[in-house]
């Protein structure tokens, strides 16, 4: 599936049209009209965006041979993020706690919150 079709099948699946999917991004019918129908493609900000509207990864949205749909964890404590570029050394994989614990971190620090 493109991210076109994905799009617009994540959309079909909540029951929205295109109208009550535009106005949960912020953009126009029009704008979600020409993303499933492939003739634009969101911005990365709008993707996240999809992505977490939908609760799919946006690995899901983008990668044309990933067909499986993103499911939460059920047991957190255990759960661990997998590290996308695993031959850098200056990465390490990190628990769901500490990944809470630095966003907690960075909101109390940010500006623009």
């Amino acid at each position: 599936m493109t991210l076109a079709e994905k799009i617009a099948a994540l959309r079909k699946q909540q029951g929205w049209s295109q109208e009550t999917f535009a106005e949960k991004m912020d953009v126009t019918r029009q704008a979600v009209s020409k993303w499933e129908s492939a003739q634009s493609v969101p911005d990365i900000d709008k993707l996240i965006k999809i992505s977490n509207l939908f609760g799919v990864t946006t690995d899901y949205l983008l990668k044309e041979e990933n067909n499986e749909i993103f499911n939460e964890p059920t047991e957190t404590d255990d759960y661990i993020v997998q590290v996308q570029k695993p031959e850098r050394k200056d990465i390490r994989q990190v628990t769901l706690e500490e990944a809470k614990g630095f966003i907690e971190i960075k909101k109390k620090t940010a500006d623009w919150i």
